[in-house]
């Protein structure tokens, strides 16, 4: 079985990489963006399974990166992450497509907490038809 797909967007290059290296330890093939505007040209290059993006970066957020994705490709599996949500973004995500929404509330350090992994692991093995809460 192919190993399933994932890009990872985040603005900063500590949190890009702590993903990475657990996720890619998890079995997956990560592929890294520094923000929404690279992560649409990765996409357009090529399909990925599932997009786990911060919801606070520089130029796109990840909401208008959400936005961008499902406009392009509805079959996308979107996370957000987020220290600085709100219930608002969070209802905002969530009617926008995204598969869930996972807050932390401070940076992570390896291991990434188990919620990630788990959430990874739930929407790469669920046929995407309707939005999951994480």
């Amino acid at each position: 079985m192919a190993r399933k797909s994932i890009l990872v967007v985040d603005d900063e290059k500590n949190q890009r990489e702590i993903l990475e290296t657990i996720l890619s330890g998890e079995g997956y093939d990560v592929t890294t963006a520094s923000s929404g505007e690279a992560a649409m040209k990765f996409v357009e290059a090529r399909r990925f399974d599932l997009v786990l993006t911060d919801l606070k970066m520089t130029g796109m957020s990840g909401l208008e990166l959400l936005k961008e994705l499902t406009n392009y490709d509805k079959s996308i599996i979107v996370i957000l992450l987020t220290a600085h949500g709100s219930v608002d973004s969070a209802v905002d995500a969530l009617r926008l497509g995204a598969f869930g929404r996972w807050r932390h509330t401070h940076k992570m350090e390896p291991p990434v907490p188990d919620p990630v992994v788990s959430a990874v692991r739930t929407s790469v093995s669920v046929p995407n038809t309707s939005p999951l809460p994480v």
